[in-house]
């Protein structure tokens, strides 16, 4: 049994900082700040392509024009089903700048489970790149992330993020019943980010290796954090991520 001395200990380590002022922040924000200081430096790797923080910012800014010209706009549900590349952060960045939030899907998954998000969000607009259309369940008319799209970017001016609002929702996995969707606001988002910044500590100086599928509440913080601390993303590949031999190589 844990002694007096070990109960006070774990009393203490457990009781951390308060910070309520990361709970009134947002990622979009945050990433903004980090463009105005240090726009030319590399925020994301992936493969052999890479984009810059105003890059970055530039192809969000662009897609989500072309998102609210798609009919996206604040409050809505945004099913994405996106390979991992190196525009896989800007179009979730798009998703929030129009003032959605994005339900995040795995190819990996069974066709039920598909059809369970989708079906339980609807209505939703659903976003995809080109190869993975045909894991969609059939009837779907979703927005493809092709060539095109940007085609479609108008001038429109896009709504303020507020922190209140839904960032994304993500499922829960139905060991113990049906799949749920759990609603995370962007404030709860940025205190998770912005305390994980400062303990156990991430600077500009850092990189970050994501390799977890979107569909799993950790790769917010893969994608995120380097990129709200002004760091660099490095992002791989399915396939890579599923092979111990390629990951050690990345």
């Amino acid at each position: 049994d844990p002694t007096r001395a070990d109960k006070h200990r774990l009393a203490e380590i457990s009781h951390g900082p308060e910070r309520p002022e990361f709970l009134h922040r947002t990622t979009p924000e945050l990433l903004a700040r980090r463009v105005a200081m240090h726009p030319d430096r590399v925020a994301v790797r992936a493969g052999g392509s890479s984009l810059t923080y105003r890059n970055l910012a530039d192809r969000s800014d662009l897609l989500a024009s072309a998102l609210h010209e798609s009919g996206i706009g604040p409050g809505d549900r945004v099913a994405v089903l996106l390979e991992r590349d190196e525009d896989l952060p800007a179009a979730l960045l798009a998703v929030w700048k129009t003032g959605a939030a994005y339900v995040p899907l795995d190819r990996a998954n069974p066709a039920e489970r598909l059809r369970l998000i989708l079906s339980d969000q609807a209505p939703l607009h659903v976003l995809v790149s080109p190869d993975l259309r045909d894991h969609l369940p059939s009837g779907i008319q979703p927005i493809v992330m092709d060539g095109t799209l940007t085609d479609r970017a108008g001038n429109a001016r896009l709504p303020e993020v507020q922190s209140s609002e839904a960032a994304y929702v993500i499922y829960t996995s139905g060991s113990t019943g049906k799949p749920k969707g759990v609603v995370v606001s962007h404030g709860a988002l940025a205190n998770f980010l912005l305390s994980m910044a400062e303990t156990p500590g991430f600077t500009e100086a850092d990189r970050l290796l994501a390799v977890t599928t979107v569909s799993f509440d950790i790769s917010a913080l893969e994608l995120f954090l380097p990129l709200v601390t002004g760091g660099s993303l490095e992002i791989v590949t399915t396939a890579t991520a599923r092979d111990g031999h390629l990951l050690i190589h990345a």
